[in-house]
């Protein structure tokens, strides 16, 4: 009997120091108290199952958390089509898109892997580098969003020329996430229906030229013909002409990348101050029309360019470049006329770049537009069935814009 007694006096103790301990030290108190209770039901059958299911539901608890919401992708709506070509020296479809990713996870993703439907092709991704124009197998930052460029060879083809082709483009991430982007309909090249290989364009030489400045200006466009094939079209280039945008350099012009359900202005950039266009032969070829010192000097200069600006030329693909050069010397409304009556219909993209560069220069360099040449630019569309980007949008953004800060 005193032994009893002895007993719970001691559990007396003990409930009070712990109670003690429970009020000024709590949290470690509850674990204790945890450990105490986990140890007397391990003593019993029952009491060991139910320690075994709550060690595991801990365990499970415990590992870091894979997230299965990672990112968002829009298709970029200019830049998704398909033309047959070869791949091991058998036919095969290239297939090539664009894609806007957001991150919008708090750590970086990456996308390791990509597929098409409904062949399952695995193809290769490069994504734009987070400061830099460059393409690579690069993480995608938190709250962020970048450009991924997707390329497939699906082979045999599918599909025959001039035929569109819809697939779903599935990105994999490294956390083994799936994002889809359903019924992409990728656009196949018409001109390339039952046609035979195009003839090469048998290029002029230089040193048959006896005009000094007719040489000096060839030589330039004949050297942005080969810096648009390193950077054209396939990349999102435009030869030497590229963009810094608030300190990021981009090719060509940088991507219209939208919010949604946003009311801002979004068609043109207001503070133009954050953007630069750079282009060396543009810089070159204006040195020589500095140079000249009368109006039928620069008149000659632009019929040097003008009787190039034709789609069977090998100048073609650079129609941008003409364009904006005699876009900056004066020769606006002709640049455009002559584009239209020549180079309208190529097989080359040169027209579709040229309405690429058109666009992109009003969304962030609207300020080098008179009000006659926003009305040469909409005069000039009237008739063209290529896709215009959304030059006629951002025109009128410009007018609204001038009317609102009262003319200026």
């Amino acid at each position: 009997m005193a032994d009893k007694q002895e007993e719970l006096g001691i559990v007396q103790v003990l409930l009070t120091k712990a109670w003690e301990e429970l009020q000024q030290h709590p949290i470690a108190a509850i674990s204790s108290l945890i450990a105490i209770i986990i140890g007397l039901a391990a003593l019993t059958k029952k009491g060991r199952t139910i320690v075994k299911r709550f060690i595991y539901w801990a365990v499970e608890k415990a590992k870091p958390s894979v997230p299965t919401q990672t990112l968002r992708v829009v298709p970029n709506t200019h830049e998704r089509w398909w033309h047959m070509g070869k791949s091991h020296d058998k036919p095969a479809m290239q297939i090539v898109t664009s894609l806007h990713v957001t991150n919008i996870t708090d750590k970086p993703v990456q996308i390791v892997s990509t597929i098409i439907k409904p062949t399952n092709t695995t193809g290769f991704v490069m994504v734009r580098h987070p400061k830099d124009d460059i393409y690579g197998d690069y993480p995608i930052l938190p709250d962020s969003t970048s450009m991924a460029h997707v390329h497939f060879w699906i082979q045999p083809p599918i599909k025959r020329s001039a035929e569109n082709f819809k697939g779903t483009v599935i990105l994999i991430d490294q956390y083994g996430n799936k994002h889809k982007i359903k019924n992409i309909v990728f656009q196949s090249d018409p001109k390339e229906h039952g046609r035979a290989e195009e003839p090469s364009i048998p290029g002029e030489s230089v040193y048959s030229l006896n005009d000094p400045i007719e040489r000096e200006i060839v030589s330039i466009l004949k050297n942005e013909v080969n810096r648009y094939k390193d950077c054209g079209r396939r990349v999102g280039g435009l030869g030497s002409v590229h963009t810094i945008l608030e300190g990021k350099t981009y090719r060509g012009v940088p991507p219209d990348v939208r919010k949604v359900d946003s009311h801002e202005q979004q068609e043109i950039l207001e503070d133009l101050s954050k953007v630069v266009f750079k282009s060396d032969n543009i810089q070159a070829i204006l040195k020589i029309f500095g140079r000249s010192e009368s109006t039928e000097e620069k008149e000659h200069y632009a019929g040097i360019l003008l009787s190039r600006l034709a789609k069977d030329t090998e100048y073609a693909p650079i129609g941008y470049f003409i364009w904006l050069v005699l876009f900056k010397v004066g020769f606006h409304s002709r640049v455009l006329r002559v584009a239209k009556e020549r180079l309208l219909g190529d097989s080359k993209y040169g027209f579709s770049d040229m309405l690429r560069l058109i666009d992109g220069w009003l969304r962030f360099a609207h300020s080098d537009f008179s009000d006659q040449d926003l009305d040469d630019i909409e005069l000039f569309l009237d008739g063209v069935n290529e896709h215009t980007f959304r030059i006629k949008e951002r025109i009128n953004a410009i007018r609204s814009y001038r009317i609102a800060k009262g003319g200026q």
